[in-house]
């Protein structure tokens, strides 16, 4: 799902694999937000 102008529409794709949005996320943290990522999730 995606938000657009705040309301949430389904989208016709699969979801996507944990290693996936983790790699992605981590892509845009800094280090001080992993760090704390790691630490409180």
């Amino acid at each position: 799902m995606i938000r657009v102008d705040g309301d949430m529409r389904r989208i016709n794709v699969p979801a996507l694999e944990q290693y996936t949005v983790h790699s992605l996320v981590y892509n845009i943290m800094d280090g001080e937000q992993r760090k704390d990522y790691e630490e409180f999730l």
